[in-house]
């Protein structure tokens, strides 16, 4: 009896070290007093919190569960970051287990005395949140948390079999000094591993471990790997303009599970190819099945009157348009259809998946070529093509080829052109479901988000002044433009494209185009401001950029950890003629410059005078969707500069 009790406190043992072998530094409680010496970080002089270690691992125990623990040591580095004291984590009820009772949670501050006091987190404190069915948030919130406190927390989230194994993130919303996390993977199971982010890994490492070195893994008997990642000096991720989404660019490790290999078993492959994939998607009954043509598409063709002597590409505009305008989006993701065709054209209301299989019955019936492409969403993120998995998509759009020529088609709103994509649909990369072979379809854009504006300011003596105005909204431009159009009157939408025009009196506009998104939306009409001029000593001063103002620089930090993602080419062309009273003389105008950010992007202004005439042009192109961390530099110094020149003015001295 002794011998199995002396064994089992060996094995208790073995299980403590190889949880907590990194290093004495970080046993749970155990915090130096350095610790609560660190004032800032270096990565980040600015920052509120700092991660002081956060550890993850991740082991399957006796009931093939896989088992998720975590610790993490944080420090409060100013009032700023006193909102730290309520920490939150979430979970999926439907295949995962948390108990408030595996949560283990402190707050340590040092006292004058130099002593550290510990103050435990009561199981009051401890509670979960139903977010929505599949989301629930374990949250925690920590006492006497002042500037300087240390707060330190674990838990335990045990999910069901080994299939959803977690992701673990190396980047926070605050730098981490260390980051580290260990798997230990029997050898009857293989995942896939992806890494994401822009963080270099300071340690990546595997050996072997036997069955014994850890209660809980004792199948199969030859053991497993045990995988340890570890990352330092993290920077924090903060969220900028022109991005996807922030998981594309966090730093983590993805795993998804690959296959079983029992030796008392046949071999399993629960991952796919993209081949196998296809074949599959177009024997399903939700997907290609719903691609064949049926009575309730043939009759919704006919209805729509299409002249026998149109060309294909003329077919092919009237269907798209007609699909555009006479479904609704439901505005609900996925890559299955949730109504069929018939239940479609009854109810006129279904997912991307629903109106693009519509879509596409009614191309092909016209006797044109159209194949779906599954895509996700920039808010859904990247898709990973190391795993072939459908449940990575979100929406649906289609493929159509006219003999050499192909179109994309998204029929998700009236706002969105022919050949054209909506902005979320932009995801560098769709997967075209065509037999045979795998197809992986580039989603740039034909056209720019291009603006054109035509302004004339006809000055009074008395400052205030008249304004003939046209704004050209084309492709991208013109589809945001649209959408803008619809959730405002006329007037407001006009009051926002000359919110930098000082006093408006009065505004008289009008809108061409506005019903047909292949044409660009023109708006135009004239407004008068009570007072054009701002006074500067015995100066005045009038901006000539009365619209698309780059008024402060939209890339704000210094460094940046991910590329500028615009989605779209973009081109802006701004003329203002501005027509100066007798009265008026010009005592200097902003300089003509022209700047460039490598091959791709630049900004050039002019300023031409004749008589008591001005002509102040601004000029602006974005030739590329995407931007390096290394071309990041001097495309925020053209920003800059930009919104320097914009913002300047006209200086004007009273002659009479």
């Amino acid at each position: 009896m002794k011998a199995h009790i002396f064994l089992l406190f060996v094995l208790f043992l073995s299980m403590v070290t190889e949880v907590r072998s990194q290093s004495e530094r970080f046993l749970f409680g155990k915090v130096n007093a350095e610790e609560f010496t660190v004032r800032e970080q270096p990565l980040d002089p600015n920052a509120n919190v700092l991660i002081l270690m956060s550890y993850g691992e991740v082991y399957i125990n006796t009931n093939s569960e896989l088992v998720y623990v975590v610790q993490h040591r944080i420090r409060i580095l100013n009032e700023n970051g006193l909102d730290a004291a309520n920490q939150g984590f979430g979970f999926n009820p439907e295949f995962s287990r948390f108990r408030r009772q595996d949560v283990q949670a402190h707050t340590l501050n040092m006292e004058a005395n130099g002593r550290i006091r510990k103050i435990a987190v009561g199981r009051n404190a401890v509670f979960v949140e139903e977010v929505s069915k599949d989301l629930h948030v374990g949250k925690i919130t920590f006492p006497d948390v002042r500037v300087g406190s240390i707060l330190e927390f674990t838990y335990k989230i045990t999910f069901q079999g080994y299939f959803r194994f977690p992701t673990w993130y190396f980047q926070q919303n605050y730098p981490t000094l260390h980051s580290e996390f260990i798997t230990y993977i029997p050898n009857s199971l293989t995942y896939m591993r992806v890494s994401n982010g822009f963080v270099t890994l300071e340690r990546q490492e595997q050996f072997p471990y036997r069955s014994y070195d850890r209660i809980g893994i004792v199948v199969p008997p030859e053991g497993g790997t045990k995988t340890h990642f570890v990352a330092k000096n993290v920077p924090a991720l903060y969220e900028e303009s022109y991005i996807t989404t922030m998981s594309d660019y966090r730093a983590a490790i993805h795993f998804q599970l690959h296959g079983t290999n029992y030796y008392s078993a046949p071999n399993k492959v629960f991952l796919s190819t993209w081949q196998e994939l296809t074949t599959e998607l177009l024997k399903h009954r939700d997907f290609g099945v719903q691609i064949a043509s049926s009575p309730e598409a043939i009759r919704e063709y006919i209805n729509i009157g299409i002249p026998d002597t149109a060309s294909a590409l003329d077919k092919a505009k009237m269907i798209f348009a007609h699909v555009s305008k006479n479904f609704n989006h439901s505005d609900k993701g996925g890559y299955f259809p949730d109504v069929d065709t018939p239940k479609l054209v009854y109810g006129r209301t279904g997912n991307s998946a629903s109106i693009s299989f519509a879509l596409i019955n009614l191309l092909r019936y016209a006797g044109l070529e159209a194949y779906p492409v599954l895509i996700s969403t920039r808010s859904n993120g990247r898709i990973i093509w190391e795993y072939p998995l459908v449940s990575q998509f979100d929406h649906v759009i289609v493929h159509l080829t006219i003999g050499s020529q192909t179109w994309l088609l998204d029929p998700v709103s009236e706002s969105v052109p022919f050949g054209l994509l909506s902005f979320q649909s932009l995801n560098k990369e769709g997967y075209l479901v065509k037999d045979p072979g795998v197809i992986r379809l580039p989603l740039n854009p034909r056209q720019k988000a291009r603006e054109d504006v035509g302004a004339t300011i006809t000055l009074q003596n008395d400052g205030s002044a008249s304004i003939d105005f046209e704004i050209r909204s084309s492709d991208h431009a013109g589809m945001s433009a649209r959408t803008q159009l619809s959730k405002s009157s006329l007037e407001d939408f006009a009051n926002r494209s000359f919110r930098f025009v000082p006093l408006i009196d009065k505004i008289s506009p009008e809108v061409i185009h506005r019903d047909d998104a292949n044409q660009p939306l023109i708006l135009k009409g004239t407004l008068v401001s009570k007072n054009m001029l701002e006074p500067l000593g015995d100066l005045v001063m009038l901006r000539p950029m009365i619209a698309l103002r780059w008024d402060e620089n939209p890339l704000k930090s210094v460094t940046r950890y991910y590329p500028v993602n615009f989605g779209v080419e973009m081109e802006q062309n701004v003329t203002v003629k501005i027509e100066l009273p007798d009265g008026y003389k010009i005592e200097s105008l902003p300089p003509t410059e022209q700047a460039r950010a490598g091959q791709d992007a630049f900004f050039q202004s002019s300023f031409v005078v004749h008589g008591q005439t001005i002509h102040a042009s601004y000029r602006f192109r974005i030739q590329k969707t995407e931007f390096s961390r290394g071309e990041y530099a001097n495309l925020r110094a053209l920003f800059a500069q930009m919104a320097s020149i914009h913002t300047q003015g006209i200086l004007l001295r009273r002659t009479d």
